[in-house]
């Protein structure tokens, strides 16, 4: 346990990295979009040097807290106990203190840290890439995490997931330090763990939607002849273990007189190999033919095997090709018995959340995780869709048909049920672990239902 008090000024181990706070301008500009408020992105950055500075993060179960450790080099050191309630990052890391031209206090805000946010290269003889991954998880039952920055390297310490900050057009200071917690266990001298910014924020305009990047297209006869050749042979070959994580994010939405129940679920592939799609479309139709791909260590094919269809979805907020089968939804009573389904089981496969970083062959920085790119336009004639190791794919179910219809159901207590791979089309190491039950209690007349989450186990979140 980390004791409170005071102590001498750490000082960091001569074989363990070296941190440092560095604001990277001593200016910042930033732009108030109306009522949304300014993005505190303050130019400031952790920099590490001597060694790379890692740190993992698991959990054994719902049940048991998050367990951190720092790693340096072969060695493990345990971090304060307590110290992380979910694996989106480091809680509080830095505390951001906004004074007025007067030097009055104006706003105080603790961000979390994500290790991951844009990490740069800070010098020529760094080395040329980082191992690490480019990202935290939001989600909450994610289970295990790995966060670093490579020796020579700096990541943000702007919360990328923070809520804006109400600050009106004018001059201000910004004072960023590492919290006197961090600075302790981290062994951070006190004159390496604070900058000072000047800060004007200006009216800007309302935040734009950037366009989709434009998608990679293969005409008809290259991809019939990419199409596979030979006959799927199953034997060993390394396959995916798709699991489902409980349910979250649980809300009604009232729509045309009737009651809805929302809810987003995450279908993830804890190895020890990726799941890899590719699909072929021969004729102008909506659907194309999927095969899956068994990859070695090396990442050679080494065999494939059919997997049903892609379809084309030309709904709007959707517009692209669809895994048919990858996972279903149904609402169960408190006697688990079937009250109704989600028609959507259709889905773009994407390594969307890093859910276990810490499994065997973890893809720390899987390459397809943007919707935009990967799921395909309609004049596609091929593409290839992939769920990498320690990766998840999440979606929210919240329009009329892909979200319960909960209007006739009578209030009380029910269960969320994701089902992973729920026609067996896939093939996986263990198919015996491809259910989730998240509970909810429904309340309120018609037109105002309410729906509450219990927690699940450890982890408080609707």
């Amino acid at each position: 346990m980390l004791l409170a008090g005071c102590a001498p000024d750490p000082q960091p181990a001569p074989d363990g990295p070296r941190l440092a706070l560095v604001a990277a301008s001593a200016e910042v500009t930033l732009q108030r979009h109306g009522a949304l408020g300014v993005d505190l992105d303050l130019d400031a950055h952790l920099v590490v040097d001597g060694a790379p500075w890692q740190i993992r993060a698991t959990r054994r179960s719902y049940g048991h807290p998050i367990v951190a450790v720092e790693r340096i080099g072969v060695r493990d050191r345990a971090l304060t106990d307590g110290l992380l309630k979910d694996l989106a990052g480091l809680p509080g890391f830095v505390r951001v203190t906004i004074a007025d031209a007067g030097g009055a206090t104006v706003r105080t805000v603790e961000p979390t840290f994500c290790p991951g946010h844009r990490p740069a290269r800070r010098r020529p003889s760094a080395p040329a890439t980082s191992p690490y991954p480019a990202r935290c998880s939001t989600n909450p039952f994610a289970l295990g995490a790995v966060w670093g920055i490579q020796a020579g390297w700096s990541a943000s310490v702007h919360d990328p997931v923070g809520a804006p900050v109400d600050l009106p057009p004018g001059a201000y200071t910004a004072r960023i330090a590492i919290a006197e917690r961090y600075r302790a266990l981290l062994n951070i001298p006190a004159d390496k763990a604070s900058a000072t910014v000047a800060l004007t924020v200006v009216d800007g305009p309302a935040a734009q939607v950037p366009a989709a990047p434009p998608e990679a297209t293969l005409s008809p006869l290259q991809a019939k002849a990419a199409r596979p050749t030979g006959p799927a042979v199953i034997s060993d070959w390394p396959r995916p273990d798709l699991r489902p994580l409980p349910a979250g994010g649980m809300t009604v939405k009232h729509d045309a007189g009737r009651d809805y129940l929302a809810f987003f679920a995450t279908v993830w592939n804890a190895g020890p190999a990726p799941l890899v799609i590719d699909a072929y479309r021969w004729e102008e139709t909506g659907t194309m033919d999927a095969y899956q791909y068994f990859l070695d260590g090396d990442g050679r094919t080494v065999g494939w095997a059919p997997a049903g269809v892609l379809r084309w979805d030309d709904r709007d907020g959707h517009r692209h090709w669809h895994l048919a089968d990858f996972a279903s939804y149904r609402m169960l009573d408190a006697q688990y018995r079937q009250v109704t389904t989600s028609e959507k089981t259709g889905f773009c496969l994407s390594s969307t959340d890093p859910i276990d970083l810490t499994v065997p062959h973890a893809n720390w920085q899987p390459a397809n995780n943007d919707l935009r790119v990967g799921c395909g336009g309609r004049t596609v004639a091929s593409l290839r869709q992939v769920l990498d190791v320690g990766s998840g794919d999440t979606y929210r179910q919240d329009l009329p048909g892909q979200s319960f219809d909960i209007t006739d159901l009578p209030n009380g207590t029910y269960y969320v049920e994701v089902t992973a791979n729920p026609e067996r089309r896939l093939y996986e190491t263990d198919p015996s672990n491809n259910i989730s039950q998240r509970q909810v209690v429904l309340a309120g007349p018609p037109g105002a239902r309410t729906v509450t989450a219990p927690p699940h186990q450890l982890v408080d979140a609707a």
